[in-house]
């Protein structure tokens, strides 16, 4: 089974997967890129229809968020004040950096990566731009229509440029999500970014132990790194 593919690229656009430092260190040493289950997610609303929020039976959307595993990035031409200000109240989620990809790059590894998909016993592989739709606006029924509910969001997070890559599984997925091998990092053709509002002292533990890790040619520089200097 094969990826969908619903985007068209765009010349100049990044992916860009913002991490804390132990999810971006973890990546530099394993590959990996985390799928978590859509139930685990803050927006209680995720992969919801609008028949499923007429019926308003909030337990089985959750039952059918366990069958979504989703892996988000950011789609821009360069990093943005925006996307590093979310910071997260522990210490080891705040974003210190972010990997990012040449979308078509990116595809190519997801279709070729060392992962038996069909161990996933999977209805289908989405990726794609999310959508941003109000669902319960009912002055706009056409608004509310969703072809793939796992890449909608409400209009309120229009400001995340997010781009999708998600699983639909046949089962409820017993674990909080799923490490997906991208393959060796060290062969794999991707930038490193660090976060530039970070306090100098830190930011040069951080490049510190890029460099100790050998990726110290991957660091680009953030487009905001002078204004923050």
């Amino acid at each position: 089974m094969k990826w969908e593919n619903n985007y068209k690229q765009r010349e100049g656009n990044k992916l860009y997967r913002f991490l804390g430092r132990n999810h971006l260190f973890d990546f530099l040493e394993t590959g990996n890129i985390w799928f978590s289950r859509a139930d685990r997610f803050l927006d209680k609303m995720e992969c919801a229809s609008l028949e499923d929020l007429k019926r308003g039976n909030t337990a089985q959307i959750r039952q059918k968020q366990k069958k979504f595993l989703i892996n988000c990035w950011h789609l821009a031409s360069k990093d943005s004040l925006a996307m590093w200000s979310t910071y997260s109240s522990k210490w080891d989620s705040q974003r210190v950096g972010a990997i990012c990809f040449n979308p078509g790059t990116l595809f190519q590894y997801l279709e070729t990566a060392p992962v038996k998909l069909e161990t996933l016993d999977a209805r289908r592989f989405i990726m794609g731009k999310v959508k941003y739709k109000a669902l319960l606006d009912e002055r706009n029924p056409k608004n509310t229509s969703v072809k793939y509910v796992a890449i909608r969001k409400e209009n309120a997070f229009t400001y995340e440029q997010e781009f999708r890559f998600c699983i639909h599984l046949n089962y409820q997925f017993p674990q909080k999500g799923l490490a997906y091998s991208l393959g060796s990092p060290m062969e794999l053709e991707f930038g490193i970014v660090i976060n530039p509002l970070l306090p100098k002292k830190e930011k040069n533990i951080i490049i510190g132990k890029i460099k100790e890790m050998a990726f110290c040619e991957r660091i680009e520089k953030s487009c905001l790194e002078n204004w923050f200097n």
